[in-house]
């Protein structure tokens, strides 16, 4: 799209146009809960205080037994939540961190392994199995559930702590709290390393997010005219491993999800190694979205170039998202993915409303849900 086309279309997109579209698709307001996000992430440090004080005798329990493993126990958009923390804390967290999308747990698990429990609807069908699963290995167990859901009627009954967050969401619409209340936890159990910093970095990315609500009230809005880019291909995105992959991963399910739009991802530079010779000719039907890292090493900044360029030349439709801290340090990485994820959430949203269709809707996960 040229730039007078591209000028032209986001013109027409006037604020009577969006308005009608959210009137017609989105009456049960899933704007409003991407919009709060960031009220998401500042209010989990509330959450999680109350929480510490009333749990103290399970935290220090679980300080002094010498934990040496972490298994976090999740699907959807839970897991995806503890996937962002794992990015987050890369660099950061002591010992392994293993997130488990099962009924079953590893044999691994003992009495020195952390279980965290990951369910924001507490009624999540694999997440309970490796739950009672847990419960046979180990009593360091904790859980992060809406209070009205099966798991938190076990915590109750086994007298395990749970952390309670607001009810009332979609589950993909609770990542802020997820993945905020999680690192906290960590934080809290003293299993991250510089954790003045960490704390410092997830409070700087609620500012931090201010930078994408300003895009979003521009003419010019970046995340609407993606949206229309690729509302009628396929999007494949590649993250950068360790780096922006959780932000491809997260953009895909969104994708999926809010928008209905069948789309892809894999992750830099293991493409580079087996995808990428499957790229050979244009039909027209793709779109590929790079999630670039602005601290990639010289070495890998040319390999990602190169193949950038090459299907540049295969006339493979592509963009390149690099979006840096306006407000937060430069290497904060927490508010560098939580701004891209944002961003992209834009993204999905706008897609839905292109494709004229109703992003709380997810009938064909409600209907593999229910038991006959």
């Amino acid at each position: 799209m040229n730039k007078k086309n591209k000028l032209d279309f986001l013109e027409s997109w006037n604020h009577r146009i969006l308005k009608s579209l959210r009137k017609r698709f989105d009456s049960d307001n899933i704007f409003k809960s991407i919009s709060d996000f960031k009220y998401q992430i500042e209010a989990s440090f509330d959450i999680e205080s109350k929480w510490s004080k009333n749990n103290k005798n399970t935290i220090n329990k679980i300080i002094s037994n010498d934990i040496n493993s972490i298994l976090v126990c999740g699907m959807g958009g839970s897991a995806i939540g503890a996937e962002l923390a794992n990015s987050m804390l890369f660099d950061s967290i002591k010992i392994p961190f293993t997130i488990n999308r099962s009924t079953d747990i590893p044999n691994w698990v003992n009495n020195k392994t952390l279980v965290i429990i990951l369910s924001y609807s507490g009624n999540t069908y694999e997440t309970i199995q490796a739950f009672h699963e847990s419960i046979s290995k180990t009593k360091n167990i904790i859980a992060i559930s809406s209070k009205f859901g099966k798991i938190n009627k076990i915590c109750l009954e086994k007298d395990l702590s749970i952390i309670n967050i607001p009810e009332d969401l979609q589950p993909r619409c609770a990542l802020g709290y997820i993945s905020a209340i999680l690192i906290l936890v960590l934080l809290r159990l003293k299993l991250l390393i510089k954790p003045k910093k960490i704390k410092l970095d997830l409070r700087e990315s609620i500012y931090e997010l201010n930078h994408i609500d300003e895009m979003n009230r521009n003419v010019d809005n970046p995340m609407l005219h993606l949206s229309h880019k690729i509302k009628s291909l396929t999007p494949i995105i590649y993250g950068v491993e360790n780096h922006t992959s959780i932000a491809a991963l997260r953009f895909n399910n969104q994708l999926q999800e809010n928008a209905k739009t069948i789309s892809f991802h894999n992750n830099f530079p293991e493409i580079n190694h087996n995808e990428i010779e499957s790229w050979h000719d244009n039909n027209n039907l793709f779109f590929i979205i790079w999630l670039d890292y602005d601290f990639l090493d010289k070495k890998l900044v040319l390999l990602m170039d190169k193949a950038f360029s090459l299907l540049d030349n295969l006339d493979i439709q592509q963009e390149r998202i690099l979006l840096n801290n306006k407000i937060a340090a430069k290497n904060n990485k927490i508010a560098n993915l939580y701004k891209l994820i944002y961003f992209l959430d834009w993204v999905s949203y706008y897609t839905a409303l292109l494709n004229g269709v109703k992003p709380i809707s997810i009938k064909n996960i409600d209907f593999i849900k229910k038991f006959s």
